[in-house]
């Protein structure tokens, strides 16, 4: 997401310099310098550095940062800097820091699109590790994992409207609602929902995130023809793109009749091309550990996920998934 550092730091320079350039002789602004270098960040998505240059502003020149709502911006950055590292602790599994960094951030921005997108999506990311444990678990806990995931998904759902409605052009609103009818299995609902998201969406990765769902309610919809058709296209459109294959091996699973040997062909393929997001690099990692521990790779299956755990060691699902691959291989070594 951030892999862009050389462009932001030289924005930030053009940005400098064009100050200083139109002061035609004049003595240059610090306040307005130092604003304006935080909003360039603020705009690059180093919500960090902006905060900074904002602290800075806020220490240095209170007079000019009281005439000019400089407090205020600083709130939305700091809400960006809380959403982000929310989103990463949700990732990895926690879901309490993620709660607690969340919570911190509406209320420094409580009307902020992607906060409240924010909370929906860790809301889902819970009902998918509950669901995860009552596949894994049986009798009454297995029934109180169900419940939990879709009480999740359903506080999702307020939060995804809520940032709809403060945001009715925020495309990942929408890819949220999408989710929601797909797990509830309004499959149609999904396909006009995930028409507004695909209308709204600019970048490469969130053109697949759609088309990945839009892959999955055609296949529930038993709509082949129209699944197949939006998958060529994805992988004609974005070649090098592990995303793209990701949709790929995921399609292969959701057949009628899964093909676990092609879905880790997709896989494998996949993870040789480049990602937009480090995360999807690492779910990948974490199927293709699944499925080789299905057809009996143990060792292979222990070598993907400890792949993932490069990038994340403190992951707790993926260490989960870590000792399940090494029980398992235990487990078969002793039956030799």
């Amino acid at each position: 997401m951030y892999k862009d550092t050389v462009r932001v730091a030289t924005a930030t320079a053009v940005a400098f310099f064009m100050l200083v350039a139109t002061g035609c002789g004049k003595k240059a602004d610090p306040g307005a310098e130092l604003n304006a270098g935080a909003q360039t960040l603020y705009a690059d998505g180093d919500y960090d550095g902006a905060v900074r240059l904002y602290d800075r502003l806020l220490a240095d020149h209170p007079a000019w940062a009281a005439e000019n709502n400089v407090a205020e911006a600083r709130k939305l950055a700091r809400a960006k800097v809380l959403f982000n590292a929310a989103r990463k602790a949700a990732r990895s599994g926690r879901y309490e820091e993620a709660g607690d960094a969340l919570g911190e951030a509406l209320a420094l921005a409580p009307d902020d699109v992607e906060v409240n997108y924010g909370i929906g999506w860790v809301y889902v990311e819970m009902a998918v590790q509950y669901r995860t444990k009552a596949q894994m678990t049986r009798g009454a806990s297995r029934v109180d994992y169900i419940l939990l995931a879709d009480a999740h998904v359903d506080l999702a759902r307020d939060r995804f409207e809520r940032s709809i409605k403060l945001g009715p052009e925020h495309w990942a609103g929408y890819r949220g609602m999408a989710v929601y009818h797909i797990y509830r299995g309004e499959n149609d609902e999904a396909l006009e929902t995930l028409d507004k998201a695909d209308k709204y969406s600019e970048k490469a990765e969130d053109k697949i995130a759609v088309a990945r769902l839009r892959i999955r309610a055609y296949v529930a919809t038993e709509n082949s023809d129209k699944a197949k058709e939006t998958l060529d296209a994805l992988i004609e459109k974005y070649p090098t793109s592990g995303e793209a294959y990701f949709a790929l091996g995921e399609y292969y699973l959701l057949a009628d009749k899964p093909d676990i040997d092609e879905a880790v062909k997709a896989f494998e393929v996949g993870l040789a091309k480049e990602f937009e997001d480090a995360g999807t690099r690492n779910q990948m990692y974490v199927m293709l550990s699944r499925l080789r521990m299905r057809k009996g790779d143990y060792d292979g299956a222990l070598a993907a996920v400890k792949s993932a755990l490069a990038t994340d060691p403190f992951n707790g699902m993926f260490t989960d998934e870590y000792a399940i691959a090494w029980g398992a291989k235990k487990l078969s070594e002793r039956k030799k």
